[in-house]
């Protein structure tokens, strides 16, 4: 009876683990998630205080001709990251843009993948107030 129990016990923890995963999607047979990941999450900070300054800003990334924008969500938190160009692997070209700073620039921004999805890479905007008027 102790077999039978293991053996009922094993089944159920098998199924409960493919139940988690999709379908065997990677190379090997590797079991991956159903999440999407963003290729790129951008924080947005003052240059000279560090403080953030989510709101109002709009990030682009650019890879050849795919291009991917996210504007910052509305509400009261300034902290939250921009999530850009979801489970596509490229070299990026982002751009952040907030009205009264200037814009951010970082060119050649590299997102690799693993069997299942991208390595996200997290970048910190540090725009400075515009000097034009």
């Amino acid at each position: 009876m102790r077999n039978a129990r293991f053996i009922l016990m094993s089944g159920v923890f098998l199924m409960s683990a493919v139940s988690c995963s999709s379908s065997p999607g990677g190379p090997g047979g590797t079991l991956c998630t159903t999440e999407v990941r963003p290729a790129l999450t951008v924080f947005v900070r003052d240059s000279s205080s560090g403080a953030p300054i989510g709101r109002g800003s709009k990030a682009t990334a650019a890879d050849g001709i795919f291009v991917a924008t996210a504007t910052y969500p509305g509400g009261t938190q300034d902290d939250l990251p921009l999530s850009l160009a979801h489970e596509r692997a490229g070299i990026y070209t982002v751009v952040v843009k907030k009205p009264g700073y200037g814009d951010w620039r970082a060119s050649g921004v590299r997102v690799t993948r693993d069997e299942c999805h991208v390595i996200t890479v997290t970048l910190t905007a540090r725009l400075a107030l515009s000097t034009v008027m």
